[in-house]
């Protein structure tokens, strides 16, 4: 049986062709702590997916090390709290939302909310050097933007605790509306990858399955945080607890699972030069002229204090 080959374009053809094992083999050590040793060690070989990774394990790390905090200094509050009666039971962000394992979970939220914003800037830089065609670039772009905001939103469930059932509500909506951004950014970077590679037929089975877990995940909880609020005395689960806690935890490890079926976009060879201050205004302008800027080994190492 004849088969036909996807063409290579020409920006696949020009890449640069990477043996560094972080791009193209398995790293032992996990992601976020492979991006900041490969930034404090200025790596020129950049993969952008390797960033999300890093902010799924730094909010998973969160969750285990704030449910051993709270579990010795706060045991009570995880036998009564308003998300437990909304719910049924205690969902993972449970153990993070008082004093003493909020003061833990801040931070590693912090570097992944950076691990985020820097995903959205790498992504986007891709797509502008692959020359993506005007809709995919613009959705590129754009799902990138509303990716990096939408994590920012997500940190204000630090800020509206829940700590009466009328809080719980919006405490969840913070939650709420992160599920529903990845799941749309999710889908639009299947739309650009398939213009750079080839996406397997499992790939698209996955994001399937993950946009229906993250609608089960948006619906079910709505309901009754919704029926909790108006409600609280005489509220009780529309769904058998269990059931929802296998659909809470599965999703945590689809979002895990989606940086493994994302489609295989190139990886980005960065290269870093110092540049006197003095002289800046002077590169960008030759930049916009697009003669670019030559600069050698030795003016790099010459502005080294």
């Amino acid at each position: 049986m004849a088969t036909t080959e996807r063409k290579a374009s020409a920006d696949e053809e020009s890449m640069i062709e990477c043996n560094t094992p972080c791009y193209k083999g398995w790293c032992p050590l996990p992601a976020f702590i492979n991006v900041f040793r490969d930034e404090i060690k200025r790596r020129d070989v950049v993969d952008p997916t390797e960033y999300l990774r890093a902010q799924l394990e730094l909010a998973v790390l969160s969750m285990i090390l704030c449910g051993i905090v709270t579990r010795i200094f706060n045991p009570e509050m995880l036998k009564d709290n308003h998300i437990k009666s909304a719910m049924g039971y205690n969902s993972g962000c449970v153990n993070f939302d008082e004093r003493p394992a909020i003061y833990l979970a801040v931070p590693l939220y912090g570097f992944g909310f950076y691990c985020l914003v820097r995903y959205a800037i790498l992504d986007s830089t891709r797509s502008i050097m692959f020359k993506l065609d005007p809709a995919r670039k613009m959705i590129s772009m754009v799902g990138n933007v509303i990716y990096a905001l939408s994590a920012g939103v997500f940190l204000l469930v630090f800020v509206d605790l829940p700590y009466t059932h009328e809080h719980s509500l919006n405490h969840y909506l913070f939650f709420a509306q992160f599920i529903a951004t990845r799941m749309v950014v999710a889908w639009t970077d299947f739309y650009k990858g398939t213009a750079m590679v080839e996406v397997s037929v499992y790939s698209w089975i996955f994001l399937a399955e993950f946009t229906a877990m993250s609608i089960a995940g948006l619906v079910i909880p709505s309901i009754n945080f919704v029926s909790y609020e108006s409600d609280p005395d005489s509220h009780k689960p529309i769904q058998p607890t269990e059931l929802m806690m296998v659909l809470d935890y599965w999703y945590v490890i689809n979002v895990y699972l989606l940086t493994i079926f994302l489609p295989k976009c190139p990886a980005l060879h960065i290269t870093r030069e110092l540049i006197r201050n003095s002289g800046l205004e002077d590169v960008k302008a030759e930049g916009k002229k697009g003669n670019g800027v030559e600069l050698g080994s030795t003016s790099r190492a010459s502005w080294f204090p």
